[in-house]
């Protein structure tokens, strides 16, 4: 297993992971979702490397479980979930002015809502689901990431748990 990855392969594999996560999403399994798309922000390169060894092998409800596991596990060192900078993220606002949207209508709302409370795996799975499968897709992502939070924070899903690595 790959330890350490160069910058484009991390990029991938983080992508690779939040797109996982947002179709399990728009298939309704909510949980398995979240965990992907929480992991592909929270992992480092070798937990993040096995997860996508497993999500490759076809095998998703491995890749499923060691990304809760990972994220989870109480030792085990982690990235604190990025949140949104003041203003919100600008990729979405980028893409609100790409699709002429209002802010204050549907669907620009929900865009607007999600730009604000995102964390940088909920932003990334809406993002590359608009590259890779459109604009429509990408929406019916964000709806769906802003139904199910409730859930999310039910199950622990939305934030790392456990110890936040020391600083010195």
């Amino acid at each position: 297993m790959v330890a350490v990855l160069d910058r484009d392969t991390e990029k991938a594999y983080r992508q690779g992971l939040a797109y996982a996560g947002a179709g399990l999403l728009l298939k309704g399994k909510v949980r398995e979702g979240f965990a992907l798309i929480l992991a592909s922000q929270a992992l480092y390169s070798r937990q993040l490397s096995e997860v996508m060894g497993k999500l490759d092998e076809g095998d998703i409800d491995e890749a499923v479980w060691l990304a809760f596991g990972y994220t989870h596990h109480p030792t085990l060192e982690k990235r604190p979930p990025l949140l949104p900078p003041e203003g919100g993220w600008k990729p979405l606002w980028r893409l609100m002015a790409r699709e002429n949207l209002n802010g204050r209508e549907e669907p620009g709302a929900t865009l607007v809502a999600l730009a604000h409370t995102a964390h940088l795996g909920e932003l990334t799975a809406v993002l590359v689901t608009d590259e890779r499968r459109g604009f429509a897709k990408a929406l019916e992502v964000a709806k769906a990431i802003l139904e199910y939070r409730p859930m999310a924070f039910r199950y622990g899903l939305h934030q790392v748990s456990g110890a936040l690595p020391q600083t010195r």
